[in-house]
C-alpha cells in the first residue's frame, strides 16, 4: 500500500490503519484499493510541476483512476513528508498529525470530494476533520 521514498521517517503501519478506516468510514468496498507514495522535495516539485504548473514541493497530490475497467482501485495519494514536517513545525503540530491530515485530505480527494469552491472545502474539510477525530477517539 505505501512506499517511502523520502528521507523522514514515518509510522507506515498507522497510515494503514487510518486508510483502511477512512475507506470505510466513506463506504468503499472491501475491494477497494490505492497506493500512497512518500516522496522527497525533487519528486514532490517535478509532479506539482508536471501536474498543476505550479514550481516546488506540495504536502499531497491525488491521482484518481477509478474507472469502469478498474472500479476497484481509486488511485494514489503522493505525500511529501519533508513538506509534511516543515507544515507540522509551523502548527505547532506532531508529524504524525500532519501526515494523518494529509493522507485523509488524500484519500477524500479518491472518492470524490474536492474544494474548489467556499461551499465544497467547507463540506471536504469539516469530513476531514470529522474523519481524524474518530480515528483518534476509536477504541476509547
Amino acid at each position: 500500500m505505501a512506499s517511502n521514498w523520502s528521507k523522514v521517517p514515518v509510522k507506515l503501519r498507522r497510515l494503514k490503519e487510518l486508510a483502511l478506516f477512512a475507506l470505510a468510514a466513506e463506504a468503499c468496498a472491501d475491494e477497494t484499493q490505492f497506493s500512497v507514495a512518500l516522496v522527497g522535495d525533487e519528486e514532490m516539485s517535478r509532479l506539482n510541476m508536471k501536474f498543476r504548473t505550479k514550481e516546488g514541493p506540495t504536502d499531497v497530490l491525488s491521482f484518481a483512476m477509478a474507472d469502469e475497467l478498474d472500479p476497484e482501485f481509486l488511485g494514489e495519494v503522493v505525500i511529501s513528508p519533508a513538506q509534511a514536517a516543515l507544515h507540522a513545525a509551523e502548527e505547532g503540530i506532531t508529524l504524525g498529525a500532519e501526515m494523518d491530515a494529509l493522507l485523509v485530505h488524500g484519500i477524500l480527494h479518491l472518492v470524490g470530494y474536492e474544494h474548489g469552491s467556499p461551499d465544497s472545502e467547507s463540506v471536504m474539510f469539516a469530513r476531514q476533520e470529522e474523519l481524524l477525530r474518530s480515528f483518534a477517539g476509536r477504541g476509547r
